[in-house]
């Protein structure tokens, strides 16, 4: 079989994935841990913060710290690698690194075009309040004792 011989096959039809990334951004605070939540505009449920990434961006890491500083204003440090999610957004495939990130510091800032608000809430509470179960079930699965 010569390549030719597969044009129109629609084996070549697919595109590349969408790569994205975003934080799992923990707040520990008087002995109680909260987890960052965006409400998006575009669909209006509550997400992990997360966004596209950049050929600007060094890393996907350095893409999911933009992201969410972006998203939530937080200035944050990276903890670890949390898991990945794959998933279909419309006709698009997704690909969404996330990584465990602690608060240092908020900051005063404007809401990102694409967020309509920002809250931190406590793990079980954010499980109930994500509007997506992929990444319901990433923050689950992540929880201590889980």
């Amino acid at each position: 079989m010569r390549p030719t011989d597969l044009e129109g096959s629609g084996l070549f039809d697919r595109k590349a994935p969408t790569l994205a990334a975003g934080g799992l951004v923990w707040n520990e605070r008087n002995g109680s841990v909260k987890i960052a939540l965006v409400k998006q505009k575009n669909d209006g449920l509550w997400h992990l913060p997360k966004g596209k990434y950049s050929p600007k961006d060094k890393s996907l890491k350095q893409a999911a710290i933009r992201e969410v500083r972006e998203e939530t204003g937080c200035d944050v440090k990276v903890s670890g690698f949390a898991d990945s999610l794959r998933y279909r957004a419309g006709k698009k495939n997704k690909i969404v690194l996330f990584w465990h990130m602690k608060l240092r510091k908020p900051k005063a800032f404007k809401l990102h075009d694409d967020i309509v608000k920002f809250r931190w809430f406590t793990p079980d509470k954010a499980a109930e309040k994500l509007g997506c179960r992929d990444e319901k079930r990433l923050l689950i699965e992540q929880l201590p004792n889980s």
